[in-house]
């Protein structure tokens, strides 16, 4: 079969001619054929034509035209409106119509036909059918614009043809709702077979056509039959159409479901023409069009709507799962494995692939648990999948995540890499994840070693002790081999071993001394030569003899791996692995530990080079770093040359960044001049000390005060002790909220790859406009390289008709390009044929990168572990920085490397070490600083200085331009500054000699070099400077204005400063080998337990408090504040315990004063009449509340951080609109306002809105400005709701006075007003019944869509919905009661409880001004009555009683007689609506004089008597009772009769803004 033409549909092989000729003959036919049909229909509609208007109120042949018109080839268009013209014409001449009339109508029909063709297509962009339900939204508007169309141009027309009604508003709306309703029932029948076609074929055409049979025959029988109006059947409801429809809607196709929505218009317009069923003599329609005319199109546009709806789902699913098809068979043909999971029940699809890397045998159907999966998984990796899972759920995160598994057969471990995306319901829950695995055991292997070996590095390159390596060596090289026992041993004259502390995972440890030859002589001669030893298994290895295996079983070893490390021609050391049962050791493991234990032998005799210069220094260090105040040794500049732990938390910084810096860097602007001019009093030698107190600003801006006792030290420097004496606390940010937004483009192309559509994430990323990116638009956001490569791909996709899979760069709307896997599925014809494509694209930008990255990493963990061990033994600097440079230019291959050092004067510069590229000049020796001033002043901040090309980059460019440069031949640096106390002291420079882009990973690894030389060298050059340090450690304890001593283990001091010593009342001297108890008995009790316990547990004991008094003055107590902390001797051991003791009295008694203050403050605030809340300023954080404002707004008060967040506070004008945060008196009065005031309706806790007063004023300080804001909460609701009800009883007043003149009036036609009144209840009483029973449809359909539907907003609508039709129910009863045509429901009533049950309800509808009290007789029997009629009746009484006393009073008057038993009562009224209690008969009440009936209770009489009315007083429970004119209230009018008409209601529920 031949391909047809896009643009006009011919097939290619058909000559134009030929074409033509045939197609024109056929679009005749076709015209010809819907004129006929149009002409019956329109026939069928002349019979029923309005005498006052001359139109047709039903016309369905108006949906035929226009059904036809918009299905028609542009080329058949002509012939099928002309043929419509004619039939227009003839039939309005048929039925008498003049020639201008009969042309007025063809003109109008055919417009109106053409409109809604245009409009339709138009909409429906190809002029599709009905497949979405946004096509059935189109019909709708579409009809809409025709009939709207067609009225306006037919009485216009008719106006101009002389017609005599001319223009009218009811001729407009008959005509306009006649042409709607027809469009809406005949068009979608043409519109359906079109998406039927589309769809290629229709579901079960046998069963669509006793579909649409079933409901012909059920639209007749309630609309058409003889009997639909007859009193048997007059309660079967119209809507009993709506189930049968929603079943087909649901079940059935589209095409059905417009067949139903016809057969129920045409047997609908057939009635009202014939006059049958309800549209007959005896039914019950008031407007018999306008019923038929709603029935039509809500019969059709709720079942086209389903049947879309329920479609579309149908198209979907069908779409997936043949997606997911090709997915499974791509991801099995790359060897990964795949899943699909439910969330909901934990149960999924797997892949084959699946098990076989667990495992486990194939499940049938690939079924199976992620509970299984994940018993499969490590344990030591459940967390980390967990956690990956977790983050995923929010439907934007991808789950990654690389792990390990445990195979089911073997028990071999394998690592698994897994990737995967959540998928969220209408809800926003996760619903299902998809994914796939790959085995990555093999990479994972290869950066297995290079990544412990560099870990291990890091790990033993800041330990201090040889204990400390060993157990770190231990332990990595434990868990990373899964090694029951793991330990490094020192060898003594080769026959001794000492084992060092051990890694055990279920063998017992091996530490101490050991004979080494019990082990076996071989293994002994092995070890001795630096060889390894690896054991299987000890009980049959051959070269162990019975010794050596019981050697072995005794510390339960089975298979071991030892390797000897021989040092100097000495065996020095041996590092060996255990494991409980025979194990195989792999040569990768063998590699591993001799390289473990090479590296451990390194550190530990950099520990034991390092150990004895560090023990002086390590006392002193720890005097100073565990002082438990801030403390900073600046110099005359307050430049800060050290600084403790405690300080760098104080301001929050970096204590490493500290030193170099000025503390003037972050003292407050305010305070600068002050404590400049303290520092140059005590400099200049005025003075030994000064105390005071200042503000320090932290990095995020916040201020906070410090107190600083400030020493001047022997050398000239600085001591201060910092101490924060701030309450302030850090404000929490905000969180932002991501937008909720769909995280993949989601697009549609035609068959020539033409873009038909892309969702908004497409146009928010790109940034092109819908418009720009339909057509051919879209390829302008694809990479230019790519475009190529994408379009083979889709031609090749189009050739083979698979789904097009591939990867591109698509450009981000800030010109960044991001890669995207898009996935696309051709859309075919009825033949087979590609008709578009739609498909997804989903950002793997990330794991592009990461995979980028990974390989970069690896390659980069290499080089740096192979720096490391050539660095590791060099001991002098200039060969460490000589073989960095070498080592880093061999990597990146550059022209020129350098290592240069600046003198210590910053005079000069010295290039040291150079590594030179065939063709460049060398530049070792000397420079002045001056030319190279540009460098360094770009390198101060610490980052490296990165130019592509110095000549271009305005930073160098005048720099490389002197001679003196330029003859270097540099075009191109990469400079890492090398720091040192927050200064340049050198550089390593990369140098090339023509422009080059420095990569990311080059700069890194530039800086690694930089970093891991500078160490080494740092470490060397260090130990000199530890003694330099240790001395003046020794002069800041002497000197500090803090008390420090040490004790030795005997608790005896060891040594003491003079200003402790002064405290003691005794001489330092004297302390040296006295006891505490000797010196201070007092406080030896508790001295000597915190000495003790921090010798035995090694721990800080911190911020310990004393009191006592002193020798200086007895009697008067005084408060320290003591930090114990150990003191650790050069092996590692305790040596001596020190302590910091400073005397903290004065800030006790500021604090205790401080306490006080606020204690009295906050009972103040607590007492205030009105609700406080306290705020700072200018940030607006809320920082002080009292209850009473808790009590007013309901809830907690809301310590927002700043003014922004009082747009949480939910409040409202008096107008409805929302209160905006900056609106709030509080912000007003932060801001500088003097007295801000506003009432709001603020929303409580509960969600009640309540009327709230504002008033707020700032608060300033003694130079006036504003610090803060205080506002004040008053509770005026009671106020605005008495205001209400004085408006609602003046204008009940003023409605008794009208009453009372009406009454008098009415009196004259009160029996004409009864006898209408009868009518006018028949009227309400036949109309509340039958839209009783369309609401007792419309909600059990709404029940049945509430228990199928899981969309929540779907739910919330319906929710919705069910609550108006319920209110409607409520109203049709109270017209039934009006009617008297409700069943009075009667019932056995205890009086007592139902009067008591009623106190609330009177208590809200009399007010609080009324105090209620009842008088009920005891033993009073039980009466069966309508409960609600009798609420109701005592409600008015109780109303009217409260309305007839306006100056007070009692109502009722105290009784005088004994009131008359129930039962007669109830004989002097017998039309009353209770029942007496007749002696053996049972309960019955006598209907208005009728004979009481035993059986059933009677129905009340349809009519009401003249006399009485029934209306609701508003009440929830009132349904209708008897009034009198006084009982009227709100100025409702009375009716003609004297009754007064129903009140509205007052809603009390808030109405929203």
């Amino acid at each position: 079969m031949s391909r047809p033409d896009h643009a006009t549909g011919r097939p290619a092989d058909l000559p134009p001619v030929r074409w033509i000729a045939g197609a024109a003959a056929a679009d005749w036919a076709q015209a010809a054929l819907v004129a006929a049909v149009y002409a019956a229909f329109a026939a069928l509609a002349m019979t029923y034509v309005d005498a006052s208007t001359g139109i047709a109120a039903l016309w369905p042949a108006a949906g035929v035209a226009a059904g036809a018109l918009a299905l028609a080839r542009p080329a058949a268009r002509g012939p099928m409106a002309l043929g419509i013209v004619v039939a227009v014409v003839a039939v309005n001449l048929g039925f008498g119509a003049g020639p201008g009339r009969s042309l007025a109508f063809a003109a109008a029909n055919t417009a109106s036909a053409a409109v809604f063709a245009i409009a339709f297509g138009g909409l429906a962009g190809s002029g599709g059918g009905l497949r979405h339900p946004a096509d059935v939204l189109r019909l709708a508007v579409a009809a809409v614009a025709a009939g709207v169309a067609g009225a306006t141009l037919g009485t216009g027309a008719l106006a101009l043809a002389g017609d005599g009604a001319g223009v009218s508003a009811e001729r407009w709306r008959q005509w306009m709702a006649g042409d709607v309703s027809g469009i809406l029932s005949a068009a979608p029948v043409f519109l359906a077979r079109r998406a039927r076609d589309a769809a290629g074929g229709r579901r079960g055409p046998a069963l669509d056509i006793l579909a649409v049979g079933a409901v012909a025959a059920l639209a007749w029988a309630v609309v058409a039959s003889p009997w639909a109006a007859a009193s048997a059947f007059r309660d079967l409801p119209v809507a009993a159409l709506l189930p049968a429809l929603f079943w087909i809607g649901i079940r059935r196709s589209i095409l059905a479901s417009a067949w139903s929505g016809f057969v129920i218009a045409a047997v609908t317009t057939v009635a009202i023409v014939e006059g049958a069923g309800l549209f007959g003599p005896g039914g019950r329609l008031a407007d018999p069009v306008a019923f038929a005319q709603i029935l039509m199109v809500t019969c059709v546009l709720s079942v086209l709507t389903l049947a879309a709806t329920f479609e579309d789902r149908r198209r979907a699913k069908a779409r997936l799962e043949s997606a997911e098809e090709r997915q499974r068979i791509a991801i099995e043909g790359s060897g990964a494995a795949s899943w699909d999971v439910d969330l909901k029940t934990g149960q999924g699809v797997w892949s084959p692939a699946h098990f076989e890397f667990l495992g486990l045998p194939p499940s049938p159907g690939g079924s199976g648990t992620m509970a299984a999966w994940r018993e499969r998984v490590h344990p030591a990796d459940r967390a980390v999948i967990d956690a990956a899972f977790r983050a995923s759920l929010d439907g934007r995160t991808p789950y990654q995540a690389e792990y390990r598994v445990i195979r089911a057969d073997t028990g071999e471990v394998r690592w698994l890499s897994g990737y995967g995306r959540t998928f969220l319901d209408a809800a926003g829950r996760p619903e299902r994840t998809v994914g796939i695995m790959l085995d990555v055991t093999q990479r994972h292997d290869l950066r297995r070693t290079d990544a412990f070996l560099l870990r291990l590095e890091d790990a033993l390159r800041d330990l201090s002790s040889a204990a400390d390596i060993e157990r770190a060596a231990a332990t990595l090289l434990g868990c990373e081999i899964g090694a029951g026992r793991v330990f490094y041993a020192c060898v003594e004259d080769e026959a001794w071993g000492t084992a060092g502390p051990c890694h055990v995972d279920g063998m017992a440890p091996v530490e101490g001394r050991f004979g080494v030859a019990a082990y076996g002589a071989q293994v002994v001669e092995t070890l001795r030569l630096g060889r390894a030893m690896a054991i299987a298994d000890s009980a049959d290895d051959p070269r162990l003899d019975a010794g050596d295996r019981a050697a072995f079983a005794a510390v339960g070893t089975r298979a071991a791996l030892t390797v000897g490390l021989r040092k100097d021609g000495r065996w020095v050391a041996a590092l060996s692995a255990h494991h409980p049962r025979p194990h195989r050791w792999t040569s990768g493991e063998v590699a591993l530990v001799e390289a473990t234990a090479e590296r451990t032998w390194a550190a530990i005799q950099r520990v034991h080079a390092e150990r004895a210069l560090a023990a002086s220094e390590a006392r002193f260090r720890a005097l100073f770093d565990e002082a438990g105040v801030g403390m900073v040794v600046m110099d005359a500049e307050a430049r800060m040359l050290r600084v403790n732990a405690a300080f760098a938390r104080i301001v929050g910084r970096d204590r490493a960044a500290l030193p170099g810096e000025t503390c003037l860097s972050f003292t407050h602007p305010d305070d600068v001049a002050d404590n400049l001019a303290e520092i140059a009093r005590l400099t200049s030698g005025e003075g030994a000390g000064a105390v005071f107190e200042t503000r320090y600003l932290l990095p995020d801006g916040r201020p906070i005060w410090v107190r600083l006792n400030v020493t001047r030290l022997a050398g000239g420097d600085l001591l201060a002790l910092v101490e924060d004496v701030s309450a302030r606390v850090t404000a929490e940010a905000e969180v932002v909220r991501l937008a909720n937004a769909v995280p993949a483009f989601v697009y549609r192309m035609d068959a020539d790859n033409r873009t038909t559509y892309a969702n908004q994430r497409w146009i928010d990323y790109t940034g092109l406009t819908l418009a720009e990116s339909l057509g051919e638009g879209s390829i302008r956001a694809v990479h230019p390289d790519d475009r190529a490569r994408v379009g083979a791909d889709f031609q090749r996709a189009i050739a083979t008709r698979t789904p097009l899979a591939t990867e591109y760069r698509c450009r981000r709307h800030d010109g960044a390009y991001r890669w995207f896997y898009t996935f696309a599925e051709p859309e075919l014809d009825a033949e087979g044929r590609i008709a578009g494509w739609f498909g997804t694209s989903i950002d793997v930008h990330d794991r592009k990168q990461a995979e980028a990255l990974q390989a970069a990493r690896d390659r980069r963990d290499r080089f740096l572990l192979r720096l490391q061990d050539d660095l590791r033994l060099l001991t002098d600097p200039d060969e460490v920085a000589r073989a960095a440079i070498r080592m880093l230019a061999e990597e990146l291959r550059p022209g020129r490397a350098a290592y240069v050092e600046i003198d210590d004067a910053g005079d000069s510069i010295h290039v040291r070490h150079t590594v030179l590229a065939e063709g460049q000049a060398e530049i070792a020796g000397r420079y002045p600083m001056g030319e190279y001033r540009t460098i360094l002043d770009l390198l101060r901040d610490g980052r490296p200085l990165v130019v592509a090309d110095v000549l271009a980059d305005p930073r160098t460019a005048a720099y490389a331009r002197r001679p003196e440069i330029a003859a270097m031949g540099v075009r191109a640096t990469l400079d890492v500054p090398l720091m040192r106390d927050g200064r340049v002291v050198g550089l390593v420079a990369v140098n090339h000699p023509a422009p080059r882009d420095w990569s990311d990973d080059e700069v890194a690894l530039a800086q690694d070099v930089a970093q891991r030389a500078w160490a080494v060298i740092g470490r060397a050059r260090s130990e000199a400077a530890l003694r330099l340090k240790t001395e003046e450690l020794e002069s800041v304890v002497e000197s500090a204005p803090l008390g420090a001593a040490f004790f030795d283990r005997d608790h005896r001091y060891v040594r003491i400063n003079s200003e402790l010593a002064a405290t003691n009342g005794h001489p330092p001297a004297a302390h040296v080998g006295q006891t505490i108890g000797a010196m201070r008995p007092t406080l030896a009790p508790a001295i000597d337990a915190l000495v003790r316990r921090v010798f035995e547990t090694g721990e800080t004991a911190r911020n310990v408090e004393f009191s006592c008094d002193t020798p200086q003055a007895p009697g008067v107590i005084r408060h320290w504040l003591a930090n114990f902390y150990p003191v650790f001797a050069g092996d590692g051991r305790i040596a001596q315990v020190g302590v910091w003791v400073i005397d903290i009295t004065e800030r006790k008694v500021a604090e205790t004063a401080l306490r006080d203050s606020e204690a009295r403050l906050r009972a103040v605030i607590e007492a205030m009449p009105v609700g406080l809340v306290f705020a700072e300023a200018p940030s607006g954080r809320i920082t002080l509340g009292n209850a009473l404002v808790e009590r007013i707004v309901g809830h907690p008060v809301l310590h927002s951080p700043e003014v922004g967040a009082y747009r949480d506070w939910v409040g409202f004008h008096a107008d409805g609109r929302r209160v905006e945060g900056h609106e709030y008196p509080l912000a007003q009065a932060i801001a500088g306002a003097d007295r801000p005031e506003l009432e709001v309706r603020y929303q409580r806790g509960d969600g009640r809105l309540a009327w709230i007063r504002f008033v707020a004023a700032p608060i300033r300080n003694d130079g006036g400005a504003v610090v803060g804001g205080v506002v004040a909460s008053i509770d005026i609701d009671r106020e605005r709701r008495i205001e209400a009800e004085l408006r609602e009883l003046n204008a009940a007043l003023e409605s008794r006075v009208a009453d009372a003149v009406a009454q008098r009036e009415a009196a004259l036609t009160q029996l004409h007003e009864a006898q209408k009144m009868e009518t006018i209840g028949q009227l309400t009483g036949g109309v509340a019944h039958d839209f009783n029973n369309l609401l007792a449809a419309i909600l059990s359909n709404l029940d049945l869509l509430r228990k199928r539907t899981t969309d929540a907003r779907a739910a919330q609508l319906i929710e919705g919905a069910v609550r108006g039709a319920e209110r409607g129910a409520a109203l049709t009863k109270r017209l039934l009661a009006f009617a008297r045509r409700q069943d009075l429901r009667t019932e056995r009533v205890a009086l007592p409880a139902l009067v008591e049950g009623m106190r609330d309800l009177l208590a809200r509808s009399l007010g609080p001004a009324i105090r209620i009290e009842t008088d009920v007789p005891a033993g009073l029997p039980a009466v069966s009555v309508d409960p609600n009629q009798l609420e109701l009746a005592i409600l008015n009484l109780a109303v009217n009683a409260r309305d007839a006393m306006p100056q007070g009073g009692r109502w009722p008057s105290p009784p005088t007689a004994r009131p008359r038993p129930r039962a007669a009562r109830c004989a002097a009224r017998p039309s009353s609506a209770c029942r007496c209690p007749t002696p053996g008969r049972g309960w019955t009440r006598p209907p208005c004089g009728a004979r009481p009936s035993r059986s059933s209770p009677p129905r009340a009489s349809a009519r009401a008597p003249a006399s009485a009315c029934r209306w609701s007083r508003g009440s929830p429970r009132s349904r209708a009772g008897p009034c009198r004119s006084t009982a009227r209230r709100g100025g409702a009018p009375a009716s003609a009769s004297g009754c007064p008409k129903p009140p509205t209601p007052r809603r009390r529920t808030p109405t929203p803004p």
